[in-house]
């Protein structure tokens, strides 16, 4: 529960942390979300507490930086995206959280994508939330199980690598 945010000492958080840290240098800041349902915003240079907002569940899977913001999911399935400039909420969607243990990834055009709960791919605008596409668990494979179980990445190219447990 301490984080080691400057070579100064550690900041002590309330709850336990299991998910990875966020690392928004520009602005100065590391983000933290913890099993509590939790997001703090810490200084990156001395670990001063400089904002907590208030989720919906606790976090079990890792945030993702697009530009200045920050998409968070909790076990409810729900995704908040933070503006870290302003230290608020800036969109909320019900669908699309990650997976426990897996983490939120960016698309080449910079939009959160990660599997969800029902083991699809889904992916969101950065700016406001909205639903772009989904994948499909359509793949004709006896004895497989549909839904994926890490997080995807996405190429340049357009081309999106993912996997299951059982292959």
């Amino acid at each position: 529960r301490k984080l080691n945010v400057s070579p100064r000492g550690a900041t002590d958080l309330p709850a336990e942390i299991k998910s990875s840290p966020i690392l928004a240098t520009d602005l100065n800041m590391v983000v933290i979300a913890t099993v509590a349902g939790e997001c703090y915003l810490l200084n990156l240079g001395s670990g001063a507490q400089e904002s907590c907002i208030e989720l919906d569940s606790k976090v079990t899977a890792s945030g993702a930086l697009s530009g200045d913001r920050v998409a968070i999911g909790t076990t409810s399935g729900r995704v908040s995206c933070i503006d870290l400039r302003k230290r608020q909420i800036l969109w909320e969607a019900q669908h699309g959280a990650p997976r426990s243990y897996t983490s939120f990834t960016l698309s080449p055009e910079n939009d959160f994508i990660a599997t969800s709960l029902d083991g699809n791919v889904i992916c969101r605008d950065s700016l406001t939330g909205k639903f772009l596409w989904e994948s499909s668990q359509v793949m004709g494979l006896p004895d497989h199980e549909a839904p994926m179980d890490i997080t995807p990445v996405a190429s340049v190219s357009g081309r999106m690598y993912c996997a299951s447990y059982r292959g």
